[in-house]
């Protein structure tokens, strides 16, 4: 064999640094949270236990290997998407969402192991509470330290980016070259790094086309990118086949590049429908199973809401017909679910029409505002602690909303945002909520700027796109117990 033919050898076989570090760090971060679980594990069952029997013996052992256990148990979801490298984290694919539903799901299989093994016996049910919150904390701060981590190793180069290599004709290379440094530019996150760029011939220069293939994946067994994209145009079939035969070879990743069109949208995926090969942009939002469960839960949980809520409601009618003049409800047209009208029903904590409406036009109110004089002295404290909501229970068991869902705005207000924020419409994919992702992240109130309604809107769209029962349930917890449900309120 010759020297050349023995570096070219050496190379395939090579694994590329990126790949090795984000393999070294998805290990990392499973082991560091098993020994975390084992130790939390292992605190909670020797205290117990020196509290109960006043000694420490083998139940912290046991705790310290339950607590290994849940750790593995956890892993299990996240590496069967890959959420356990660089590009993971990257993404945000150990959102406090997808933590709170692993950590459930393993430690409910823990439990069912633990029952079909019998060695529920030795365990306390207080212990075992503790250890559930004090497990889920913990993964989600270390996940959290972990993104922080990778992300400062990016930055600071400690850890290597993802090498790329660019394919295609001169101006698609340069057009897909741009937009990646446009991508990079705007979020050093990425951890993306151009590091060649393949010109290939014109359409219809087949040897042209063979001769810069071959130098092409020589450069690249040089180089050793991890992925390669080919940048040509969809309908030129031979140049892409061509391109990916060639680069089948090698051990990169080979990428097919979509085109400006399709880049502006951020989940794309192949699809069969029938024979006919589609790229899927928006999934429905849900499957007939998932409507039936979610109505269930919703008219349970306003039944039950309106029970415990009662004495509330009671109150906050009185003091709101105490108050000031006029009807104890406020109803408004709102849009729904796929755009259609229904009436809503808050606590009114605005003077009554004809007043209201007289200091609008005296002082060019519209959305209210913090401070806005229309609010009744009541209504201001209503809005604060959010019980102006409370009679959307209502509208719940009516089906007109939904417990958690993106937050139903006036039919006018609809109007007028959905020409100037693009994916504005698809928010009411979904029907309405009394409470929403958007709102326990502190993303509720006025909406004067674009900007505060795109953020809005992409929290939104972030829940139809993972919606999910217990994302359900975690939301209802975080609009009760999280400070942020409450910020811009009133």
């Amino acid at each position: 064999m010759s020297g050349t033919k023995r570096i070219a050898a050496r190379t395939l076989v090579r694994t590329p640094r990126f790949t090795t570090s984000s393999f070294l760090i998805g290990a990392f971060a499973i082991a560091v949270g098993c020994v975390t679980l084992a130790m939390i594990g292992s605190v909670i069952g020797a205290t117990y236990q020196y509290l109960a029997y006043g000694g420490v013996g083998i139940l912290a052992i046991q705790s310290a290997f339950a607590g290994i256990a849940i750790g593995a148990l956890y892993a299990v979801p996240f590496l069967a998407r890959h959420a356990y490298t660089i590009p993971g984290y990257l993404r945000g694919a150990h959102r406090p969402s997808q933590i709170f539903l692993a950590w459930n799901i393993a430690f409910v299989a823990l439990l069912v192991i633990a029952f079909l093994t019998q060695t529920t016996v030795t365990v306390s049910r207080v212990t075992a509470v503790i250890f559930y919150g004090a497990g889920l904390l913990a993964m989600i701060g270390l996940q959290g330290m972990m993104r922080r981590a990778i992300i400062s190793g990016l930055k600071s180069g400690r850890l290597p980016p993802r090498r790329i290599m660019l394919v295609g004709h001169t101006g698609s290379t340069n057009g897909v070259s741009k937009r990646l440094s446009l991508a990079v530019s705007e979020d050093e996150r990425l951890g993306v790094r151009v590091v060649a760029v393949a010109s290939l011939p014109a359409k219809g220069d087949p040897g042209g086309l063979a001769e810069d293939l071959d130098l092409a994946v020589a450069q690249a067994r040089a180089l050793l990118p991890d992925e390669v994209v080919i940048a040509a145009s969809w309908n030129d079939d031979v140049t892409i086949e061509a391109a990916v035969r060639a680069f089948e070879q090698l051990p990169v990743a080979i990428h097919i590049d979509t085109g400006p069109v399709l880049a502006r949208f951020s989940d794309l995926n192949l699809r069969r429908v029938g024979n006919i090969s589609t790229v899927s942009v928006a999934e429905l939002p849900l499957s007939p199973g998932a409507v039936i469960t979610k109505r269930l839960f919703d008219v349970t949980g306003a039944t039950i809401g309106l029970i415990i809520a009662s004495p509330v409601l009671v109150v906050a009618a009185a003091l709101v017909k105490l108050d000031s003049p006029g009807p104890v409800f406020f109803r408004q047209e709102r849009r729904g679910f796929n755009q259609e009208t229904f009436s809503i029903i808050k606590f009114r904590t605005m003077m009554a029409a004809p007043a209201a409406e007289a200091f609008a036009q005296a002082q060019g109110f519209n959305q209210a505002k913090p401070g806005d004089v229309r609010i009744t002295r009541v209504g201001r404290w209503l809005r604060r602690t959010s019980i102006d909501e409370l009679p959307q229970l209502i509208n719940v068991l009516l089906g007109d909303m939904s417990l958690v869902g993106p937050r139903p705005h006036a039919v006018d207000h609809d109007r007028d945002f959905e020409h100037r924020i693009r994916r504005y419409p698809r928010r009411l994919n979904m029907k309405p909520g009394i409470t929403g992702w958007a709102q326990v992240n502190g993303l509720r109130g006025l909406t004067d700027t674009d900007d505060k309604m795109k953020h809005r809107v992409e929290a939104d769209l972030y829940y139809i796109d993972n919606w999910s029962i217990l994302f359900d349930v975690y939301i209802l917890l975080l609009t009760v117990l999280s400070p942020k449900t409450f910020n811009n309120a009133g």
